[in-house]
């Protein structure tokens, strides 16, 4: 697991979407937490430099923690796929924070849909 992994606080995931979380393979240390979402509908683990277009949303909304890795900061959460990309890429997404308190999974119907 990446430093800071162990932080990630649980709460800040949504009730109903299912997050991906990504093991580390011990015996040769392969990190695979992603550090871009893969798709808009992605919910799950992300890890990725303070200074990527990522890290904003992910600290304010996600919960993420900071961590040093390579003498870099760091930050990771369990990041919730927004409910409209283009709304959250323009800035006008809610700054309400992701939480079990705060969303349910009716307020993503898209991506609450299981298999």
């Amino acid at each position: 697991m990446l430093p800071g992994h162990s932080k990630v606080p649980g709460d800040s995931k949504v009730p109903g979407i299912s997050y991906l979380e990504y093991p580390v393979k011990d015996s040769n240390k392969i990190e695979m937490t992603p550090q871009v979402p893969p798709s808009t509908t992605w919910s799950g683990i992300l890890a990725c430099p303070s200074d990527s277009p990522y890290a904003d949303r992910l600290k304010k909304k996600c919960s993420g923690v900071t961590f040093e890795k390579n003498g870099q900061e760091w930050i990771a959460g369990f990041w919730t796929a927004p409910a409209n990309w283009p709304e959250m890429a323009a800035g006008r997404e809610s700054p309400r924070p992701f939480s079990s308190k705060t969303h349910s999974a009716k307020d993503f119907p898209y991506l609450s849909l299981r298999a």
